[in-house]
């Protein structure tokens, strides 16, 4: 599998070029569901317990495991007809397939049509020109799925001359790991930073919908909370704002990052990745070591360029759908509290002088 993507089985698709390398395909005027990339369905499968030397002749044989279920991923390609509607379309199987995994009988698919007409069915109210799609596909064989979309009035400009655009981005899994999820991301374009905050319902941004009960009655609620937050959409700017305008001395940035290392991070000495932070919290660029923002965005710079992962697309997959992201969703809620930060500051302290104590009587 290269770089994540499975080039037998996914398919990414994005307005602005041939992004991830060169794998993407470039739709520049609009990205339709049939050019989405994520025409494939999910299909259940029973699971059975072959016993060696137990195959009836159609090659399966075996008992049926109670309980649980595969699910395989089949591409299939529409046809020449003139309905618009995704479901009334006629379609053929291709005969790509992926085998996604086992999951109990409990789960419930969502499929790729119904994700996409929930972004749709959200912004059906929003002015049409004032949004689009973005990029769109999946990776891991079809295992992940996103929709990203672009909210053309919510490009902005922050005090201090940096550029955001933001995103809608919708995430889900099919193999029974993840859920679909609605979240808010935006670019910085004086670094080519991206920052995730998947927010909760409270914020104006679905919940979670699992991939189990009322399913279709969770996308309805969704579809619901992006409609609200697309119209909505100032929380953001307004906290990146306040950020720039709250002040942080270089010592307790130092202290903040060692406190949080401290707690999240088994990768290292929290000394040494903090250094790391706090250079690009003096030196990124755009940045000038004086500010909240400017510590988070020394955070964002590690995450997503630095750490753990050596192979620079499995670090791409994880600063977008996995821990990395996490982090930087968690570090952006951590940094709008007073209390929580000033406990991150307190904590790095008494780490550093609990450490500088034990080096100095450390023997010869």
């Amino acid at each position: 599998m290269a770089h994540e993507i499975d080039t037998n089985f996914d398919e990414i698709v994005s307005r602005r070029g041939t992004e991830w390398h060169g794998l993407a395909k470039h739709e520049p005027d609009e990205i339709t569901f049939e050019k989405s990339g994520l025409t494939f369905r999910v299909d259940e499968t029973p699971i059975y317990f072959v016993e060696k030397n137990d195959r009836s002749r159609s090659g399966i044989g075996g008992k049926i495991i109670d309980g649980w279920k595969g699910l395989t991923a089949v591409r299939y390609v529409y046809e020449d007809g003139l309905f618009r509607d995704h479901r009334l379309r006629q379609t053929r199987d291709s005969g790509e397939t992926s085998f996604l995994g086992v999951v109990k009988d409990s789960y419930k698919p969502i499929q790729n049509v119904e994700i996409w007409e929930t972004v749709e069915r959200g912004l059906r109210h929003v002015r049409r020109d004032a949004w689009h799609i973005a990029t769109s596909g999946s990776i891991q064989g079809g295992k992940r799925v996103f929709v990203s979309v672009k909210l053309e009035e919510s490009e902005w400009e922050l005090s201090g001359g940096d550029k955001y655009h933001s995103y809608l981005s919708f995430t889900s899994g099919h193999d029974g790991t993840l859920a679909l999820e609605a979240g808010l991301s935006g670019t910085r374009i004086v670094c080519s930073n991206t920052f995730h905050a998947h927010l909760e319902e409270k914020r104006d941004v679905a919940r979670k919908v699992v991939h189990s009960g009322a399913v279709n009655r969770k996308l309805l609620d969704m579809a619901e909370s992006v409609r609200r937050f697309a119209e909505t959409n100032t929380r953001v700017k307004k906290t990146l704002e306040g950020m720039r305008t709250h002040p942080i001395s270089e010592d307790n940035a130092w202290r903040f990052a060692v406190g949080y290392f401290d707690k999240w991070s088994h990768f290292g000495d929290p000394d040494e990745l903090a250094e790391k932070v706090i250079n690009a919290f003096k030196n990124g660029k755009g940045n000038e070591g004086k500010s909240r923002y400017d510590l988070y965005n020394g955070f964002t710079d590690y995450y997503t360029h630095d750490g753990y992962d050596s192979n620079p697309w499995k670090k791409f997959a994880s600063s977008e759908f996995g821990w990395r992201a996490q982090r930087k969703a968690h570090l952006f809620d951590v940094m709008t509290s007073d209390r929580e930060t000033d406990g991150y500051v307190e904590k790095g302290k008494a780490w550093l002088e609990s450490e500088t104590a034990t080096r100095i009587i450390e023997p010869l």
